[in-house]
């Protein structure tokens, strides 16, 4: 369940109260580099395709 919320941006015991679900044993909270990401990706769901298009082109040049 940990890695869905991580893509979903919810937080764990979050969701686990929501769905009374039981967390497994430890189970720890996402990496900071794990949430950054997330984030980074759900800001790129919003781009258009000619954006995506510009910063893949701008990545191809570094």
């Amino acid at each position: 369940m940990a890695d869905h919320t991580t893509v979903l941006g919810i937080r764990t015991d979050d969701l686990a109260a929501l769905t009374g679900l039981d967390l497994p044993a430890g189970t720890r909270p996402p990496s900071r580099t794990t949430v950054d990401l997330t984030g980074l990706v759900g800001d790129v769901r919003r781009l258009t395709y000619d954006q995506v298009q510009r910063v893949c082109e701008s990545a191809k040049t570094r």
